[in-house]
């Protein structure tokens, strides 16, 4: 968890160094679920600095990981972040296949923030599909579940996700309110 709070801080060194004491510890205790944490911690890590071809590596050996596996918390946790970098990497079937079994254990769970950031990144995936409806739900759900909870940056992020494809379909009527809400969502990021 530190390496992903240093990630989202900004803090690259920190965050890689965590993450991969983190894995060293984890492969030496052999534990599936620290593995599985662990290279989350160094995708993660790895997509928020923009090296994508880095956090797929790290993903790529998380999903076999957990493929087969009856720990729930290790497929909850983790997969719509392995379908967000399967995503941003270009592999849309494979991101597609990972977000909807994250909404499903999500929703088997009743984890009202996981689930809400599978569909954020669904509705990234789906925006990419050119189905701009079903993605503005997604977002909507997103956002309405991490408003709930209080997750401020997974909501600027969802919040901005809609407002990119809002400014993106250049409607008119909703392009100055999704400017805004484009600032207010980067702002969110400062703080």
């Amino acid at each position: 968890m530190a390496a992903i709070i240093a990630a989202d801080q900004g803090d690259d060194a920190a965050a890689q160094e965590i993450a991969q004491r983190a894995w060293e510890r984890a492969q030496q205790l052999n534990q599936m679920l620290l593995c599985a944490w662990a290279l989350n911690a160094l995708g993660y890590a790895a997509m928020q600095r923009g090296d994508l071809g880095g956090a797929l590596a790290w993903y790529e050996q998380y999903v076999p990981l957990v493929h087969d596996t009856e720990n729930g918390a290790a497929r909850l946790l983790i997969l719509g972040c392995a379908a967000e970098a399967f995503f941003r990497a270009g592999r849309i079937d494979d991101a597609l296949r990972l977000v909807e079994q994250a909404i499903t254990i999500a929703e088997f769970a009743k984890a009202p923030h996981r689930l809400a950031l599978a569909r954020r990144v669904q509705g990234q995936i789906l925006v990419a599909q050119g189905k701009f409806d079903g993605a503005l739900r997604a977002f909507d759900d997103a956002i309405a579940t991490f408003s709930q909870l209080g997750s401020q940056l997974e909501l600027a992020r969802a919040i901005y996700h809609r407002a990119a494809l809002r400014v993106g379909r250049g409607d008119a009527k909703d392009n100055e309110a999704a400017r805004a809400e484009v600032g207010r969502a980067r702002d969110s990021f400062a703080e």
